[in-house]
C-alpha cells in the first residue's frame, strides 16, 4: 500500500476525489493538518477555505469508510479557524452585525467566516443517517456556529440551535446546548416557554451529567434558577444515576454481598 505525504489542502483534495473514484485507497495527512493548524489566521486564504469546505461536504455524501480518519481532521482543522480569525479580526465586528452565509462580503475575513458558517448550515441540511460520522459533522457544525454567533447575528440561528437540542443524537445536542447557553448568556431575548419545556425533558431522561450540566447553566444564565439551585439538582441527578448504576450492577449478576 503506497504512502502518500501531501502537502497542503489542494493535494489532500486532489486525493480525496482519487479515493472517492476507487483510483487511490490511502493518505498520510497527519503531518500536513498539523501544518496547517500553525498557520495563522491572515495567511488563510478564501481559495484554502473554499476548497475545504467543498472537501468537507464531498465526504460527508460518500459512504467510503476510508475517508473517515481524513475527515475527522478537516473537522479539527476547520473548527479551530473561526475562533482563530474572529480573535484576530474581532475588533473589527459591529455590535449585532449581521451575518449570512455563503456570501462574498467585502472585508476577507468576514467572507472566510461566511463560508465556514455555510459549509455548516449545508451539513445540518443533510438527513442525519445516526451513524458515528454523522455524529461528529452535526456537532461539529454547531461548534462552528456556535463560536460564529458569539460575535455576529446569524439571522434565525436560535431556531438552528433548538431543533438540534431535540436530537437523539447526544453529541448534537450537547453542542446545541452549548450553543443555545452562549447566545442567552449576551443576548437580552426572553428563553421562551417551548424552550424550557424542552429542557426540562432534556433533563428528565438524560443519563449524560454534562448534557444535564449545560441545561442548567441555560436556566441559570435566563435567570430561572440559582447557582445554589442547580448544585442541589446536581446532587439530586447524580443520587439518582448512581443508584440507578448500583441496580443495574446487581441486575447483572455482580452483588458484591453475594457470596
Amino acid at each position: 500500500m503506497a504512502k502518500i505525504v501531501l502537502n497542503n489542502i489542494k493535494e489532500i483534495s486532489q486525493e480525496v476525489d482519487l479515493i472517492i473514484a476507487g483510483k487511490q485507497n490511502f493518505i498520510d495527512n497527519k503531518l500536513t493538518f498539523n501544518r496547517l493548524n500553525s498557520i495563522s489566521p491572515k495567511e488563510i486564504s478564501y481559495a484554502d477555505i473554499v476548497m475545504t469546505c467543498d472537501t468537507i461536504l464531498k465526504i460527508a455524501v460518500t459512504t467510503n469508510k476510508q475517508l473517515r480518519e481524513i475527515e475527522k481532521n478537516f473537522w479539527r482543522y476547520i473548527d479551530r479557524l473561526p475562533i482563530a480569525i474572529l480573535m484576530e479580526y474581532g475588533t473589527d465586528i459591529q455590535e449585532n452585525e449581521e451575518l449570512l452565509s455563503h456570501t462574498d462580503y467585502d472585508k476577507e475575513f468576514k467572507k472566510l467566516i461566511s463560508r465556514v458558517a455555510g459549509l455548516a448550515m449545508d451539513i445540518l441540511a443533510l438527513e442525519d443517517n445516526k451513524t458515528k460520522a454523522s455524529e461528529i459533522r452535526r456537532s461539529g457544525s454547531l461548534s462552528l456556529l456556535g463560536n460564529i454567533s458569539t460575535h455576529y447575528n446569524i439571522p434565525n440561528i436560535k431556531k438552528v440551535f433548538v431543533e438540534s437540542m431535540k436530537s437523539s443524537n447526544q453529541e448534537e445536542q450537547y453542542e446545541a446546548l452549548i450553543a443555545l447557553d452562549n447566545y442567552f448568556s449576551y443576548s437580552e431575548e426572553a428563553i421562551g416557554a417551548h424552550i424550557l419545556k424542552i429542557i426540562e425533558e432534556i433533563k428528565g431522561k438524560t443519563d449524560k451529567k454534562k448534557i444535564f450540566s449545560i441545561c442548567l447553566s441555560i436556566q441559570i444564565n435566563t435567570g430561572l434558577i440559582d447557582e445554589t439551585s442547580a448544585e442541589f439538582e446536581i446532587e439530586d441527578w447524580e443520587d439518582l444515576y448512581c443508584e440507578n448504576e448500583d441496580q443495574n450492577w446487581e441486575e447483572d449478576g455482580w452483588d458484591e454481598n453475594k457470596d
